[in-house]
């Protein structure tokens, strides 16, 4: 099964908060996935350029699993690195930052990106690999293999010429590929530093060390001898292909120094790089000798040649010269115009950058490691006085502080540059040259000068951009109206748009060894931001903890976090609680927004939002534009707040009221919980510590008292009176542990759950203690018999607790082994309980008793208790039965959530190692080898023991850790949240397809489905032929489960569909796990027909749902012919539609029998736009257009 991943992104480059949206008829169906991710490894974007429609082509390097390239808040695009080393990566933007498409390659070891240029249709790669990799994306191979693959010294570099006008699936995609190093073991290293693509040649630029190396990639060898290191450089004849011998133009060799950049412009070649030491080096590679020297460690030079003679000419060497310091000096970027070039990079003192008889430079540079821009009119001699134009520089504020530019672009007279930095808000940097002063602080800058202006000038400096935080501001090009940078960063938060109220903010992650890859647009005149894509790793940790329904359509989901995330709408800031709001049909996420809080608990009731936070300063409870404080600094509060859902969190109707129970500043312990009820409110919990703590927050006191052991309480407020009423509070009351004479690891309190009229309090009786569960002047007590106990209690909410028949019953769960209640749930006379258990324990609070034995350390064990009996009675418990590994001793199996609806019981937990989840004679196991997450359904209006009580189970296998924490169904929809850690946590059941997605620190996910109720049947295919006057209907199955029959349908248009009959299921009981055939005679059917004929065949369950198979049609010409080719599907904004006829009409009809979309198309392949079609089920009909005939008919489903 194709999986589409789509969706409403909580920004999936960030906090992984997973939203899966199933939408098929298939067993627990097809997903959608959003996440906010938290990989591991490190992205970067070493450099990027622009063609002629504004499209970005990005080229960097990926080391992470499950990467998202796609910055849509709606779709994820990823790949994974297996290297530790990392591959290579190109992807390709839009003008408008929309995701095209991206691909990786390299070989196993060090892959390194060095140059990539586009020039018309094509796009040119070059880097340094080892190895061995294969260059073409497409399902064609064409393999470069590296020198050396097992040392760590040997590498060889490629240049790769790429075909744009096709995608990367398309084997026309690439044009050719070729390497400089070859695959010896001479210990050669080849690198390719640049490379320029002028006037139909293509000319590389780099250093090689080893041995002698062949400068021709063709079949004939043009030696070149490198010795103890050398720079080359090549022209290679663009017309031409590696294969043939004229592809290469000539080479020429230069000294051992670093070949950096290469220009070509007007017959002229310009090389520049840094020589090291003080050593003279010859810059002409023919028999003559053109020496300059160095001044310091390592210094600039800049040379020319010229273009119109080979390298072994006396008339190829024009002009060089060097600059720099006795320091350390560096150049990074040559920018070079039809008058001017420039050069970019760092300085280690002061420098005469002027080759004439002048002295210029000086004034300009003072101090360690300055960034540097230097003007040069290349319509003058490098001799000529008039050559050097201007120079300026960003000097440190200290002597071990390090500033650089990186790189440079030049667009007419306007000069953008990009670098690095060192500067704080305590100390922060003077980037104008003028006499002006415009300081910033901050580490990665982006700037835009006048050059038209003399850096003197006040007006010279434009706009300059400061980003706080480790960033590596790589690559810069100017485009039109727009200026981009690419690079990569290291915070965990970034704010990209560094001048603007409203900040874009990128996040890459905690770990000190992590970083992100990034791509940013600016307006070239405002350096406004335009738009923003991080590649790469996540910080933060996250827990999905609350999912609820609300209405027909949504589901309200909420959890913690920490760090900056960005969930799309909002970016959030914690340590905080998040709360959101999604559309359960169609997955899109309405709003967030979050409390910088713990998080405690949320419920629904109505058109309400009640959140209980906890926090310990002054805090803003209002997330619209206006504000609700509560608390102070140092204080520790409970805070309970109503929001009014009939708004968005924007608005400030959202926020209703709040109230706040003061804790105390230490030595406490605690535990809240929420319950509602129509005008009711309950919070229970537990609560030890040195002082009393008043829950009332009117004028009124109503204390839970002061304990060492954790008392539980429970409190009752009246919401249709505001908090400050003395009657909000309605009761309380307390439940003390007796002795209270020291405190435990594993507190006493319980959790409330309310039906009607009906209060349920449960939680855990610690040992050798005892508690009175009857708040009145009568006592019940319940006493610890081993470890730890379970207990339920049922209370009448019409009453008070003072009153005699308040308390109704209670019980208690016990044995030596300890026990933990989770959750119940309760639907029309039955209460589930789910709990985890050691040992033997007895469930039958009655005189029977009914045992349940854990297999491993702790299992999972659910109880079904009938509220028309009390405890004592022998028929109060229905049955029980227990999950647990079958495989592991070691380790729990645990159930956090128990859900009750239309009489299916669905569990939510984890589990390790093989466990059986059909408790009847069946086995159905699921299997993992770590913690991973799973949810089982139930019918409990069965027996365990009965084969139709267990109906299905699935598990999110994780390579570390993941559970479900809650689950919630709406109108047929189910959600989950949860957490998970690790990679490729696949969030998929289905085992024909795989869903997945990374984690390193830890984060939350939501989980949707469309259908709760899997359907039961895997369809092998679906046929039809005719034979004489009949249609004949063939389908199989290969397994059935709960299987009732099947409804053959048929149609003349491939729309509406009619039964022509219906066929039993052969299946035992509805169950089977073998092949099964079926076949239907339609008699007659061409007797009745002049047209042609379409089936599909109509299954049905025991419980009533269905599916359909595929369509298949027969034509009036009696031949049964195969659909047409649609995809994808499911579909967003386009789908692609493939046949064989050479002129066609496409149709697009509603399941409403109304015709949306036609096209005509006379290529094999055409496309829909389909991003105004409403969410939905559509038909996709194809008809010959000259004879009308229907071709083919398919299903697809549009989604947003």
């Amino acid at each position: 099964m194709k999986v589409n991943l789509y969706g409403c992104m909580f920004r999936t480059r960030t906090l992984l908060v997973c939203i899966l949206f199933y939408i098929s008829t298939l067993a627990i169906a097809q997903p959608k996935l959003l996440t906010l991710n938290n990989e591991s490894g490190s992205e970067s974007v070493f450099t990027h350029q622009v063609d002629s429609n504004g499209n970005y082509y990005v080229y960097g390097v990926i080391k992470s699993r499950d990467v998202d390239f796609n910055p849509s808040d709606t779709a994820v695009y990823s790949l994974s690195s297996s290297n530790r080393d990392g591959d290579l990566f190109i992807a390709k933007y839009a003008a408008n930052g929309s995701f095209q498409w991206v691909f990786k390659f390299g070989g196993v070891g060090v892959n390194t990106p060095t140059a990539i240029e586009v020039k018309g249709d094509y796009l040119y790669v070059a880097g340094k690999f080892k190895n061995s990799f294969d260059a073409d994306p497409s399902t064609g191979i064409t393999s470069l293999h590296a020198n050396f693959s097992s040392s760590s010294i040997g590498a060889s570099s490629f240049l790769i010429k790429y075909n744009i006008r096709h995608s990367p699936v398309d084997t026309a995609f690439l044009e050719w590929a070729t390497i400089w190093g070859g695959s010896t073991s001479s210990g050669l290293q080849v690198s390719i530093m640049d490379l320029e693509v002028q006037n139909g040649f293509i000319y590389i630029a780099g250093w090689a060390l080893g041995s002698s190396m062949d400068l021709d990639p063709t079949a004939n060898t043009h030696l070149l001898s490198t010795g103890s290191g050398c720079s080359f450089f090549v022209k290679l004849n663009n017309q031409y292909t590696p294969n043939d011998t004229l592809f290469y133009k000539w080479g020429g060799r230069l000294g051992n120094f670093t070949n950096k950049r290469i220009k070509v412009n007007n017959s002229h070649i310009y090389l520049s790089g840094t020589l090291s030491g003080t050593t003279p080096y010859d810059m002409n590679p023919a028999s003559g000798v053109n020496s300059i020297t160095g001044v310091g460690s390592k210094d600039v030079f800049l040379a020319k040649y010229s273009d119109s003679f080979p390298p072994d000419s006396n008339s190829f060497f024009q002009s060089a010269f060097c600059f720099g310091t006795a320091g350390e000096d560096m150049m990074n970027q040559l920018e070079l115009t039809d008058s001017h070039l420039y050069v970019v990079g760092y300085l280690g003192g002061n420098c005469d950058m002027d080759p004439s008889s002048k002295f210029r430079g000086t004034n300009f540079y003072w101090g360690h490691k300055q960034a540097f821009l230097v003007k040069y009119n290349i319509t003058k001699q490098f001799s000529d006085t008039n050559f050097f134009e201007s120079a300026f520089g960003i000097a440190p504020n200290a002597s071990d502080s390090w500033n650089e530019f990186y790189d440079v672009s030049v667009s007419g007279h306007e000069i953008y540059v990009s670098g690095f930095i060192e500067s704080s808000p305590t100390s922060p940097i003077d980037v104008d040259p003028s006499s002006k002063v415009v300081q910033r602080d901050g580490v990665g800058i982006l700037a835009k000068y006048d050059g038209s202006k003399s850096p003197l000038d006040t007006t010279f400096l434009q706009w300059a951009k400061v980003f706080p935080g480790l960033i590596g501001c790589n690559s810069i090009e100017v485009h039109g109206s727009r200026c981009s940078m690419a690079g990569y960063f290291k915070s965990d938060s970034l704010n990209f748009n560094a001048d603007a109220s409203i900040p874009l903010i990128g996040s890459s992650g905690n770990a000190s060894n992590s970083q992100s890859g990034f791509l940013s647009s600016y307006g070239s005149s405002s350096g406004i931001i335009s738009s923003l894509i991080t590649i790469g790793n996540k910080g933060g940790i996250t827990y999905g903890m609350r999912v609820l329904s609300k209405g027909t359509d949504k589901f309200i989901a909420a959890g913690t976090f920490n760090g900056i995330q960005y969930m799309g709408f909002d970016t959030l800031t914690g340590p905080g609680t998040y709360v959101t709001q999604i559309n359960a049909s169609t997955g899109i996420q309405d709003w967030v927004f979050s409390i910088r809080s713990n998080f405690s608990d949320i419920k629904v009731e109505g058109n309400y939002l009640y959140v209980a936070y906890t926090f310990g300063a002054k805090t803003d409870i209002d997330p619209s534009s206006d504000t609700a404080f509560f608390g102070n600094a140092g204080e520790n509060n409970l805070c309970i707040a109503r929001y009014n859902l009939n708004y968005p969190p924007t608005s400030i109707d959202f926020y209703d009221w709040a109230f706040v129970v003061k804790l105390p500043n230490t030595s406490f312990r605690f535990k809240f919980n929420l319950a509602t009820t129509g005008s009711n409110l309950y919070l229970s919990g537990y609560y030890a510590g040195n002082s009393a703590l008043d829950v009332d927050p009117s004028s009124g006191i109503y204390n839970i008292p002061a304990s060492v052991r954790s008392n539980t309480f429970l409190v009752k407020y009246d919401v249709t009176q505001l908090p400050t009423a003395s009657t909000f509070i309605k009761w309380g009351f307390t439940l003390p542990v007796l002795p209270d004479n020291s405190s435990s690891s594993i507190p006493s309190g319980a959790s409330v759950t309310v039906k009607g009229n009906d209060i349920y309090l449960y939680g855990v009786i610690e040992v050798g203690t005892s508690i009175d569960l009857n708040p009145s002047s009568n006592v019940f007590n319940i006493s610890n018999s081993g470890d730890y106990d379970v207990f339920l209690a049922k209370y009448d909410a019409g009453l008070t607790p003072s009153d005699s028949s308040f308390f109704k019953w209670a019980f208690k769960i016990g044995s030596a082994g300890r026990q933990y209640p989770v959750d119940i749930d309760i639907e029309g006379n039955k209460l589930l309980l789910g709990m985890q258990y050691a040992g033997t324990v007895d469930f039958d609070p009655s005189a029977k008793t009914v045992n349940l034995t854990a297999s491993a350390f702790e299992d999972i064990g659910i109880a079904c208790y009938d509220l028309n009996y009390s405890p004592s009675d022998s028929l109060f418990l229905k049955w029980v039965f227990g999950i647990g590994s079958v495989s592991s001793t070691s380790n729990a199996e645990t159930v956090y959530d128990v859900l009750l609806k239309d009489s299916f019981l669905y569990i939510g937990g984890h589990i390790t190692g093989t466990a059986d989840m059909n408790p009847a004679s069946a086995v159905s196991s699921v299997s993992t080898p770590m913690v991973s997450a799973f949810v089982c359904k139930y019918d409990y209006r069965y027996n365990p023991n009965d084969s139709l009580f267990y109906q299905w189970a699935y598990v999110h296998h994780s390579e570390n850790s993941s559970y479900v924490q809650q689950m919630a169904i709406n109108n047929g929809l189910m959600a989950t949240t949860g957490f998970f850690r690790g990679f490729d946590v696949d969030f998929d059941p289905n085992s024909s397809s795989t869903l997945k997605a990374n984690s390193r620190d830890g984060s939350s996910f939501i989980l949707v489905n469309s259908s709760v109720n899997p359907l039961p049947v895997e369809w092998l295919y679906c046929k039809a032929k005719w034979e004489g006057e009949d249609a004949i209907v063939n389908w199989a199955t290969s397994s059935e489960k709960n299987n009732r029959y099947f409804t053959v349908e048929f149609s003349y248009d491939g729309v509406h569909f009619e039964q022509a009959g219906e066929v039993q299921s052969k299946s035992t009981n509805g169950f089977s796990s073998v092949i099964l055939h079926y076949d239907f005679n339609d008699y007659l059917r061409k007797e009745k027909t002049i047209d042609d004929v379409f089936y599909r065949v109509k299954q049905t369950d025991m419980n009533g749902d269905f599916a359909y198979s595929n369509v298949v049609v027969l034509k009036k010409d009696f031949s049964s012919v195969s659909s047409v080719i649609v995809f994808p599907n499911p579909a967003r904004n386009t789908l692609n539609i493939k046949a064989s006829e050479k002129e066609y009409k496409v149709e697009c009809w509603g399941i409403d029998g109304r015709k949306y979309l036609q096209t005509y198309s006379f290529a094999p392949e055409t496309s829909l736009k389909t991003d105004q079609l409403p969410v939905g089920i559509y038909f996709i009909q194809v008809r010959n257009s000259i004879s009308g005939d229907i071709v083919g008919v398919e299903k697809v489903v549009i989604e947003r």
